[in-house]
């Protein structure tokens, strides 16, 4: 009975539930072909570091390919990225399969209990279908696994601060700091060209303190856009003048704050990991080898490799070079003012 109720509902229920897409969308020219190229898989992972536009990028280039996907397009914000929030905290994955059956249709009554069985009816109603499927904020692979189906036709696109190791064969699209055009021309659309275009010292002063962040650019950009009659050389003398490049880009709305942001990375952390995430941010060397990170934590290489790796898993470091490894400007900056709270016993040497 279940079953034929559900077969009902497939044929009627064409969801389009995509958030609306970026209003002057710049860049990530090579990510946009990445995923192109990736749009007749199952699963596409979008990762990369807080504040780095996955969202964006993911939704924008989900309403870039819509049209292949006629049966419907669903978004979900799984919160696994968010702050510690016992209110709202990340989406189960058994809660998370009842929103999406429940938008394809599924009546809420009789739906089965179980996690496997939520699962396993979704990959059935997604069989024979091209469904477009945004699966947002992921915590981990065993935290989105369940919303994935083998099904052909339809895709499902992950975004995590994870690279999400054995959720695709194909790794995943990373998504990094914008290059100085791909900033210039954020700013560009978000205040216009001409404003840019008569300031470009300016311009350069406010993507060099932005370190090419999106997320830092934007909240610059926005303040200024509220300002029009403000000349941005007085932005960027403002940035340059304020007490850590982190002061200017807070904010009342802890969803933009780059602090809160980054907080939310670090205190998913270990106790190991967050202790060397610390160190490094007041280490004097910008990139550190891996015998150094094992030096800081006082510990042999061997016996450091976790904590190094868990931050290089969550995006917090990344090995700009073979062997060498370093954040942002901008969580250096966040792991020094972490190094500089801790009492004066625990920081470093």
């Amino acid at each position: 009975m279940f079953g034929e109720r559900v077969t009902a509902h497939r044929v009627q229920a064409r969801p389009a539930r995509l958030p609306g897409d970026l209003a002057g969308f710049t860049g990530r020219t090579a990510q946009l072909r990445q995923l192109d190229g990736l749009v007749d898989r199952a699963v596409v992972v979008i990762a990369g570091a807080a504040g780095v536009g996955k969202t964006a990028l993911a939704v924008h280039w989900a309403h870039r390919v819509a049209a292949r996907f006629p049966d419907g397009q669903l978004y979900l914000n799984l919160r696994g990225s968010g702050p510690v929030d016992p209110v709202r905290p990340p989406v189960d994955p058994g809660e998370a399969l009842g929103g999406l059956l429940d938008a394809l249709g599924v009546p809420a009554r009789p739906l089965p209990a179980g996690l496997a069985a939520r699962s396993a009816l979704f990959g059935d109603l997604l069989a024979g279908r091209r469904l477009l499927t945004v699966l947002d904020n992921a915590r981990d692979a065993d935290h989105v696994r369940p919303l994935l189906s083998a099904a052909p036709g339809s895709l499902a696109v992950v975004t995590s601060r994870a690279p999400l190791a054995g959720v695709t064969a194909a790794g995943p699209v990373p998504v990094g700091l914008l290059s100085t055009m791909e900033a210039y021309d954020l700013l560009a659309g978000r205040l216009g060209g001409d404003r840019v275009a008569a300031e470009p010292a300016a311009v350069a002063e406010i993507t060099d303190r932005s370190a090419g962040l999106p997320l830092a650019l934007a909240l610059v950009a926005a303040r200024a856009a509220a300002n029009p009659a403000r000349t941005l050389a007085g932005l960027a003398t403002e940035l340059a003048g304020a007490a850590g490049r982190l002061t200017p880009l807070s904010t009342s709305d802890s969803a933009v704050d780059v602090r809160a942001v980054f907080s939310w990375s670090y205190r998913a952390l270990s106790d190991g990991a967050g202790r060397l995430f610390r160190l490094l941010g007041a280490h004097p060397d910008p990139d550190v080898s891996a015998a150094t990170a094992a030096d800081l934590l006082g510990l042999h290489s061997g016996h450091s490799g976790a904590a190094l790796a868990e931050l290089v898993a969550t995006n917090l470091v990344t090995e700009q070079l073979p062997g060498r490894y370093a954040s942002h400007e901008l969580l250096r900056e966040y792991a020094a003012e972490l190094a500089r709270a801790e009492p004066p016993g625990d920081r470093p040497d």
